[in-house]
């Protein structure tokens, strides 16, 4: 039995047939080869899209892509062909599991995934070792694997609105994080290790079940936006006031009286 190939003027055609079927503008997804073929950066954002078709492959020299706000459930195997992609937006669709092709884009620096419908972070998230910035905000994430800690180049972690219970102590490994958001989830303890975060600026654990703040916290010299609101929080650390670039301390809807930041 043969095999049949189509070929890369077959298979742009299907992606024309595509675009036509989602009504997506020519001046967005041009119908021309030669320049769909040198496009870096597409947006196709909330246009009810629902699959995207393999011969999606063909677009190698994308870069930048976003197709949040659609309808989007999977992601087509040929997606890791896309190799040069750095900046991948997929939030605010219908994914209810982490799609594996995405651990094959090592040149990821930025992946947008919140607003989704996952309750778990596979172990794999570690191979997109060159990333950056991380949104899973809006999930339903319940526990961290330690693998997640392993992408030591990130900057920005958002975590928030999620069902996250613990902060592992491995959080330590994210020497070159500067924004961390794990608000509104169910925390109940600030890990010590949390010191080891030299270079955070800002970091929001409002909206959990926590009770206290680790004295460590004074060790966390470049914070600069402190959000502990709407905890159980009776009282701050005295090292509190060892925190000098600290320049927005949020602590309403806390059981917190009084507190002592002379410096």
């Amino acid at each position: 039995m043969g095999f049949f190939f189509k070929t890369k003027e077959e298979e742009f055609e299907i992606l024309f047939s595509w675009a036509d079927a989602f009504d997506i503008p020519d001046h967005i997804f041009p119908r021309k080869m030669s320049t769909l073929n040198e496009i870096s950066k597409l947006n196709l954002s909330r246009l009810e899209i629902s699959d995207i078709p393999k011969e999606f492959k063909n677009l190698t020299k994308l870069i930048d892509l976003n197709v949040s706000g659609n309808l989007l459930e999977k992601l087509p195997s040929s997606f890791t062909e896309l190799t040069k992609l750095r900046k991948l937006n997929l939030s605010d669709n219908e994914f209810e599991i982490f799609p594996q092709e995405v651990f094959e884009l090592h040149s990821l620096e930025t992946f947008y995934f919140d607003e989704n419908y996952i309750q778990a972070i596979p172990k794999e998230i570690e191979k997109i070792s060159n990333l950056h910035e991380l949104y899973l905000h809006g999930n339903e994430i319940s526990e961290l694997p330690i693998e997640l800690f392993n992408l030591t180049l990130l900057e920005k972690l958002y975590l928030d609105d999620n069902e996250i219970k613990d902060l592992p102590t491995e959080i330590r490994q994210l020497k070159n994080l500067k924004k961390l958001n794990v608000s509104e989830n169910q925390i109940r303890l600030i890990p010590t290790e949390i010191k080891e975060l030299s270079k955070l600026e800002e970091f929001n654990i409002s909206h959990n079940k926590l009770d206290t703040v680790p004295e460590e916290m004074g060790k966390l010299s470049n914070l600069q936006i402190l959000d502990i609101s709407h905890n159980d929080i009776i009282d701050l650390p005295m090292r509190i006031r060892e925190l000098e670039n600290l320049t927005e301390l949020h602590i309403h809807k806390t059981l917190i009286k009084k507190i002592d930041i002379s410096r």
